[in-house]
């Protein structure tokens, strides 16, 4: 299952992402989710210089809250996360988990890609 820059449009991202690794489960199917994101190392000009150019497509500063790699990493287990664009576009994979459930201490920061 691939989903590329659409999550973040779904409000309810967190419960599509649930219900996509429970059915995901009985193939131990994967998911791989692509979009945009804030790079945590961007100072406020940069962003409010890339918010310019996004804002002519109709994004907002309240996008920057929307983050479904979170959600992929609560709910399955991460095989790769990457970015580019200097950090604006991700791309997470993920594995289907024997049993849907919550992993405990996930974490909220992107892993920086693997030599």
């Amino acid at each position: 299952m691939i989903a590329s820059a659409s999550l973040e449009m779904v409000p309810e991202y967190d419960a599509v992402i649930r219900d996509l690794a429970a059915q995901l489960t009985a193939t131990h199917g994967r998911l791989a989710v692509g979009g945009f994101r804030r790079p945590p190392t961007w100072p406020g000009w940069a962003v409010a210089l890339g918010h310019t150019v996004t804002a002519l497509l109709g994004v907002t500063l309240a996008y920057e809250s929307l983050q479904p790699w979170r959600s992929v990493r609560q709910h399955m287990d991460e095989i790769g996360f990457q970015t580019a664009a200097g950090g604006t576009l991700y791309l997470i994979v993920a594995l289907a988990r024997a049993e849907a459930r919550t992993r405990p201490g996930a974490t909220d920061t992107p892993r920086t890609p693997r030599a």
